[in-house]
Parts: structure tokens; C-alpha cells; sequence
């Protein structure tokens, strides 16, 4: 059906009537609410399309082609005009509207003006190729070919267009709120759009049916958008007002329904709650007061604390909950580090002040500390004690020069004697610097009393005297220990020095009973008072066991004393003690002194023990014992669950060193069948110590023979590096004693602190150095390494015995070599030394005459 001239003529002239009105309407409303920037750009839209809709209609109305063309071109900047403007005016009613946009509003204008001005000045080949006319029923319409710029400025508009639609779509993909308002903006140049392809894909004849219908249907849609925005306002309805003002501050705000459903909440709220819109109010949102407007504190799950507000908002159909949170996490700290700080000064035994420079200066802030120091009552009324009053004739000295104050990078301090009112004179030291607040006339500082510190130095010139004598006593030390050969005299000048001081009574060096298993011995001895002997042991026992300094009170003929005693560690070992009685209390010369006699002494021991020992023939012996009961030795363990009655001084049973498989150090022992029977019975309940079955080794005395092995590998093999040989290891139910040979120049503390790692209590019995086995004597010197180690474990394992004490696998997998090898060695070792000794004693038989 063609549409006929009136009713198209009608058609357009109510739509121009339409965008006329609309638009009149719009600036009234513009002029009530003074928000001219934005009704500008809605101004704009409903320009461009009343621009639009009026050159088409008069276009399709003119008779000649040049007239049509004119108009052809006007009409044509609507193209890119429209979609141009309607993705402007979306682009601020989502995003901003601030006074960029009072510059954007003009270029807009100058981009219009520049496009029309580019319509009409192109030529007209360039913008469109062979128009002519084409009837069309009654009427005549322009048809033309599609150029290059025709297709441009068409693919313009239509990428404008789609972006303008993007920029809604993109807030509703991200559940961002849309205004109806930008919404329409955006699909108006959509309308056009879809006339031009529905034209492009010769859906919709060219020219129309008579008619083109493009312009008009932008201008419907324009008519609609128009009648929204004046309906609902501007203000009230795109971002630049109430909900972009709630989308982008700083308070969170969230809308939930009567089932607790989050309808809409802007960003800082998603950031506090940890929910976004279409969840279930948080449970500890929830709970807030119901229908209160009165501001509650919160902490929520992740330790934010906010402040909240709940409203009641609604109609007749539905009652909504409104939340307003305020974060004050940061605030509420800077807020309590402020106040901590403050509580800090006013707390500090140090005085602060603050003074305001100028004639007459005058205190704004001390803290307790200062007010204490000069006796000021009031804290509160600063400002009625001037400065003068307070530092009297130090005020100059205080804040009168700036060029005396501190700076953080050059810290300075004065001592200044203050005599305050009413109080004691103090020596303060003082530190002035500029204030933090900028203010030229405001100083800040700090004063410690130092009284204290004075009266101190009085004290420590009167020290000074006795420390420079001590430092001479202990330099005359040092050189008698050079000079003097021999410790027992050195000791014996040492505590002659010692006992010149009057208040040391008596001076002695005691060895230690229990390393040489009997009494207490003492070495030297000097000075007018006998300690009593039973104070000598327990002073002796502590010293030996815990290997440090022991001060104790003792009376002594009604009179009090202090005894000292100090360990001479020799070789990191207590070789002895040095014991001071002493006047009560003792003062701190001596504690010094006592300490340097007895270094002094163990170097001497040192020096004179390691001249005598020296010898590759001879080699240390420990006997080193684990008595703790929280801690027990594996041996100790097993004998306590076989209930064996042995005692460790006088019968107890004695292990042999056989192997070590990984981390279990397997022991040979020799005893009685019944012993061997419960003390492998006894290991199955143990699990880290292992045993095999007894085997006798002589039916007429009942006696028979296991291997024990127990998970100390690990303490065994570092002996090995360390070139340490566990002899025997001996053991009963309330502790186990291991003798070792060691080499000379090996330090003792060092092997007992491979067993402390396991076994804390482990501390030593006794120490003494001996000569090598037998078989290094003379007829041995000709044996290397390997046969001497076979001879030796051979001969302690009882390999040589009868009964036999250890096979040859026995012996071998003690050195951890094959019993091949050991047997090869053995025998090797045997034929030197029996022809050593046959070649000796043909050497000494009388020659025949």
C-alpha cells in the first residue's frame, strides 16, 4: 500500500509539532531546576532530530532535483549528528558530569557545525554518484548511486551507534544500575539503523514505499525519550544526581527486601559486605536493630568496623530495608595509634613540653613527668606559668638561641642544674628542637633528670682507684704465670696476692674428690680461716657438675661469710676449683678478681698439661656416666625392665663394642645364663633395642653369651670420625658408665657433648692419661694401621680368650670390615710379631766361643 501525500504530510507535521512541544516543555523544566549543562545535550538530541525529520520531509516535498539534492545533503549531517550526540549524552549520564562537560557540550556543537559545514562543501561525487528522480506512485523521489563517503559516513553513524548501546549494556552485564532515561538515548539512532539495513538488504524498497520512514521513526523515538526525561526530571534520574552520588561515595548503601534479598547496593558496599546484588543479607547485617535510624557500630567477618544505619522505606505493597555503612577501620586505627601516642608522652618518665616563643613565652603543653620535676600542681592551667618561672636563669641558655636547638639528623643535649620552688635542685639533661606544627615560635623539647647519673660520677672516681689497683693485681698475675714454672707454685703466689686483700679471709685450690674417687685434695691453700670441709664438698660436687660459679653464706665461729667457688677449666674440663671465703657480702672487686685468678690458673694448667702430654704413646681415658632417670641410657632401660640385680660399683654388667649396622650399635655380653635369658626377654618390649638369642659358652659354669644392640649409631660414628674407642660400657638399673680412649690433643668436653645431644645428664667420671696397649710396645712398631686395629680388637673383644669372648665375625664387624680381611690382617699381624720376637731373642743369646 503507497502512502498517499496528506496523510505523510500529517505524519511529519505531527511529529515536528511533537519534538516542538517537547522541547518547549524541557525548557521550562530546564529553567525550574537550573541544571542548564545537562538539558543542553537533551536540547541537542531533540535539535538534530527535529533537523532531521524537517529536511527529509521538505526533501521529499521539493519538485526539482537540485532542491532535493540541497536538502539531501542537510538532512545527511543527521546521520552522524544523531548517534554522535545520543552516545555523548550516554556517556555522561553513566560516567560524569563535572565541567569537562561544559567543554564537551561546545564541542559537540563545533563537531555539528564542522559536519554540516563538510556535507555541503564535499563535492558531489564524492558524496553520492548519478542522482536522478524516481516516481513512486504520485510522487517523485531522489535515487542515487552509494559512494565511498556515502558508505564511510554511514559505517560511522552505525559504530557510533553501537557504541553508545555498549555503554549500557556494559553496566547491565556488570549489575550496574541504568538510568530509562540514557537507555532510550542510546536506542534512538537503533531505529534509523535498522531502516538502513532492512533498506540494504532490499527488505524495505528504495526510497520507501513512497516515502522514507528513518527520520521519522528517530524522531518518534526521540518524541518518547523527551516525554520521559521531562516526566521523571534529570536530577532524579541519571547518574549525575542521587544514584551516582550513592553508586560512587564513599559510604556503602544497601537495599534489601522483606526476605532479606540484596535489591541494589552500590561499590564500597559490595567491598564491605562481601556480597553482591541477588544474596542473602549477611547474618550479621541482619541483626541490627529493626526500624531504627540511630547509627550502631559493627566488626565484620574480615575485621572491618563500620559504623551502620538501617531505615525502613516502603509503600502499601512491599517494606524495604535500607543500610548505610561507613567504614572506619583506618580511622578508628589513626584514631587509636593518636591516642596511644598521647597516653605514651603523658605516661613517660621522661618530662616533655612545648612552649610558645615570643615576649613572653609561655608553656601549651607538659606532661606529668615534667610537672613532677618542678612541682607544678596543675597541669591543666600551663598557661599561668610562664617560662621564667619554671627554668629561672636556664631560660636563656633553654630557647633563647635557635641556633642551639636539636634537628633529627644532629640531636643535641645540655646539662642544666635546676632549682625549682618548693622542691630539691636537680641536674637535668635537656634537648630543645622546632616543633612538628610548622609554627616558627613554637619549640618542643625533652629533660631527663640525671641526678642519679651525677652523684654516680662522684662514686666512680672513688671506684676508679680500686679498679686501677685491681687492673695492676691482675696484670702482676699474668707475669707470674710466665715467669713461674710449675702450677703449684704459681697457685701458690696467685692466692698470696688474692689474700693480701683485706677482705678475703682465706684462698684455696681444691681438685675434686669425685674425679680421682676419693676425697677432696687440696693443692694450695692460703690465708688465716679454715673452711669447713663439708662446705668444701657440696662446693666441689656443684662445681664439677654444673661447671660454673657457686656463691654461698656460711657461718663460721658466729661470723658470716660468703664462699666462692669457681671451676679452672682445663682443656673445656674442670680440672679443679678455686675456693675465696670471703667477707659478707662480697663486694664486686672481688667477684671480679676471683674470676680472673681462676682463668689465670686454668691457662697454667692448660700450659703445663699439654708440655707433659705430648707423647704419641699416650692417650686420654674418661669414664663418663648417665645417671638422669627422665632421660636414661638404653642399657639403663633395659636392665631396669629384666629387673636384674647388678650394682654398677662393684658387679655390674659389662658390655663389649662389637658393630654398628646403620643407626643400631650392637654390644657383646657375657654372663650368666639366666642374666642373658631376662635381658633378651626383657628387649622384646622395647622397641628401639634389639637382642639375640643367649648362647652358651660353657656348660660347667652356666655361662653364656648375646649381642644387645640399641639405636645410638649415630653417637658411635661420630666417636669414629672424632677417632674416639669405646672400650667397655657398664650398666645397671640406675645408669650406665662407658669408658673410652681418646687421643691427647682431642678436647673432653667436645666427646661429652656428642653424647649430651641425647643424653643431657651425661658428665664425666673420671679423666687420666695413660700409656697405649701393650701392643704398641716395641716388638708392634713394625705392624701398619690395619693390622694393629685387628690385633687391638682382638685382643679387647677376648678373641684370644678360652672361652672365646667374639668370633672373627664378631671382631670384623666391629672394625666394619669382612671377615676375610680381618682374618688376613690377624694373621699378617701374628707373623711380624712373632718374628720380631724370635729375631730378639737370637739377638741377645751368647755367642759361641
Amino acid at each position: 500500500m503507497t502512502l498517499q501525500f496528506p496523510l505523510v504530510a500529517y505524519f511529519s507535521i505531527l511529529l515536528t509539532v511533537g519534538l516542538l512541544c517537547t522541547g518547549y516543555a524541557l525548557l521550562r523544566r530546564c529553567r525550574q531546576s537550573g541544571d542548564y549543562l545537562t538539558f543542553r545535550f537533551v536540547g541537542i538530541i531533540i535539535g538534530v532530530s527535529l533537523w532531521w525529520l524537517v529536511m527529509s520531509t521538505v526533501k521529499f516535498t521539493a519538485t526539482s532535483l537540485e532542491l532535493k539534492i540541497l536538502f539531501y545533503r542537510l538532512s545527511m549531517a543527521a546521520w552522524i549528528g544523531l548517534p554522535v550526540s545520543t552516545c555523548i549524552f550516554s556517556f555522561i549520564g553513566i560516567y560524569h558530569r563535572d565541567a569537562s562537560s561544559t567543554q564537551l557540550h561546545r564541542g559537540v556543537i563545533a563537531f555539528l557545525a564542522g559536519l554540516l559545514a563538510f556535507i555541503m562543501l564535499i563535492p558531489q561525487s564524492a558524496l553520492f554518484t548519478t542522482p536522478h528522480l524516481l516516481s513512486v506512485g504520485e510522487f517523485v523521489t531522489l535515487e542515487h548511486g552509494v559512494s565511498v563517503t556515502t558508505a564511510v559516513i554511514t559505517g560511522i553513524a552505525w559504530t557510533i551507534t553501537l557504541f553508545g548501546i555498549a555503554i549500557a549494556l556494559s553496566r547491565v552485564v556488570h549489575k550496574k544500575y541504568v538510568p530509562p532515561v540514557v537507555a532510550l538515548a542510546a536506542v534512538i539512532p537503533s531505529l534509523p539503523g535498522i531502516i538502513g539495513v532492512l533498506k540494504l538488504f532490499e527488505i524495505y524498497p528504495a526510497g520507501g514505499a513512497g516515502f522514507n520512514l528513518a527520520p521519522h521513526l528517530a524522531g518518534l523515538a526521540t518524541i518518547l525519550f523527551a516525554a520521559v526525561t521531562h516526566r521523571k526530571g534529570l536530577t532524579t534520574i541519571i547518574l549525575d544526581s542521587r544514584h551516582a552520588a550513592i553508586e560512587n561515595a564513599t559510604e556503602g548503601y544497601v537495599l534489601a527486601d522483606e526476605t532479606e534479598i540484596i535489591r541494589d547496593m552500590n561499590t564500597e558496599a559490595k567491598r564491605l559486605v562481601d556480597a553482591t546484588v541477588g544474596d542473602q543479607l549477611p547474618s550479621w547485617l541482619a541483626e541490627s536493630s529493626a526500624e531504627t535510624a540511630e547509627g550502631v557500630n559493627r566488626t565484620t567477618p574480615t575485621g572491618k568496623e563500620i559504623d551502620l544505619q538501617q531505615h525502613t522505606v516502603g509503600s502499601h505493597r512491599a517494606t524495604n530495608k535500607v543500610f548505610l555503612l561507613r567504614d572506619r577501620t583506618e580511622q578508628l586505627t589513626r584514631m587509636r595509634k593518636l591516642e596511644s601516642r598521647d597516653r605514651l608522652i603523658a605516661d613517660l618518665p621522661v618530662g616533655v613540653f612545648r612552649i610558645q616563643r615570643g615576649t613572653s613565652p609561655r608553656f601549651v603543653y607538659m606532661n606529668q613527668a615534667f610537672a613532677e620535676l618542678f612541682n607544678i600542681s596543675d597541669v591543666d592551667q600551663i598557661d599561668k606559668h610562664a617560662v621564667s618561672d619554671v627554668f629561672g636563669a636556664q631560660q636563656p641558655q633553654l630557647i633563647g638561641n635557635q641556633s642551639n636547638y636539636s634537628t633529627p639528623e644532629n640531636p643535641e643535649t645540655t646539662e642544666q642544674l635546676f632549682s625549682p620552688p618548693g622542691t630539691d635542685s636537680f641536674w637535668g639533661l635537656v634537648s630543645t628542637y622546632p616543633s612538628s606544627t610548622q609554627d616558627p615560635d613554637m619549640i618542643e623539647g625533652v629533660i631527663v633528670d640525671i641526678t642519679a647519673e651525677k652523684q654516680a660520677e662522684a662514686l666512680l672516681t672513688e671506684e676508679l682507684d680500686n679498679i686501677s689497683h685491681d687492673l695492676e693485681l691482675t696484670e702482676q698475675l699474668w707475669e707470674l704465670s710466665v715467669r713461674l714454672e710449675g702450677f703449684d707454685a704459681f697457685a701458690q703466689e696467685a692466692l698470696s696476692l688474692l689474700t693480701d686483700i683485706d677482705t678475703i679471709e682465706c684462698a684455696e685450690v681444691v681438685r675434686s674428690g669425685r674425679v680421682c674417687c676419693g676425697e677432696p685434695e687440696t693443692i694450695v691453700a692460703n690465708g688465716t680461716t679454715h673452711i669447713p670441709d663439708t662446705a668444701v664438698s657440696n662446693a666441689i660436687e656443684h662445681a664439677y657438675t654444673e661447671e660454673n660459679k657457686r656463691t654461698e653464706t656460711l657461718s663460721i665461729d658466729d661470723e658470716r661469710y660468703t664462699l666462692i667457688t669457681t671451676p679452672i677449666m682445663t682443656e673445656h674440663v674442670a680440672d679443679s676449683a678455686l675456693m675465696i671465703l670471703s667477707a659478707s657480702p662480697p663486694d664486686d672487686r672481688v667477684e671480679h678478681l676471683v674470676t680472673d685468678t681462676a682463668e689465670a690458673l686454668a691457662y697454667k694448667r692448660a700450659v703445663n698439661y699439654r708440655e707433659k702430654y705430648t707423647d704419641e704413646n699416650k692417650m686420654t681415658e674418661l669414664r663418663i656416666a648417665n645417671t638422669d632417670t627422665d632421660k636414661p641410657h638404653p642399657l639403663s632401660q633395659l636392665l631396669t625392665t629384666a629387673d636384674v640385680d647388678v650394682d654398677i660399683e662393684s658387679s655390674p654388667l659389662t658390655f663389649t663394642n662389637v658393630r654398628a649396622e646403620g643407626q643400631i650399635t650392637w654390644y657383646l655380653l657375657r654372663a650368666d645364663q639366666a642374666v642373658c635369658n631376662a635381658v633378651t626377654a626383657a628387649a622384646t618390649a622395647h622397641d628401639s633395642i634389639k637382642a639375640t638369642t643367649p648362647i652358651s659358652i660353657n656348660d660347667d659354669e652356666n655361662r653364656s653369651r648375646c649381642q644387645i644392640g640399641i639405636e645410638t649409631g649415630d653417637i658411635h660414628r661420630s666417636l669414629n670420625t672424632e677417632g674416639v674407642t669405646v672400650v667397655t660400657v657398664s650398666a645397671n638399673a640406675r645408669g650406665t658408665e662407658l669408658l673410652l680412649h681418646l687421643p691427647t690433643d682431642l678436647k673432653v668436653a667436645d666427646i661429652i657433648d656428642i653424647f649430651r645431644t641425647r643424653f643431657p645428664a651425661m658428665h664425666l667420671r673420671s679423666r687420666q692419661t695413660i700409656e697405649r696397649e701393650s701392643v704398641d710396645t716395641q716388638v708392634f712398631t713394625e705392624l701398619d694401621e690395619y693390622q694393629r686395629q685387628a690385633m687391638e680388637a682382638a685382643t679387647r673383644m677376648g678373641f684370644f680368650s678360652r672361652p672365646q669372648g667374639a668370633t672373627a665375625g664378631d671382631v670384623a664387624n666391629t672394625l666394619d670390615i669382612g671377615r676375610t680381611t680381618f682374618t688376613r690382617r690377624l694373621k699378617n699381624a701374628q707373623t711380624t710379631v712373632f718374628n720380631k720376637l724370635l729375631d730378639s731373642q737370637t739377638d741377645t743369646e751368647p755367642a759361641d766361643d
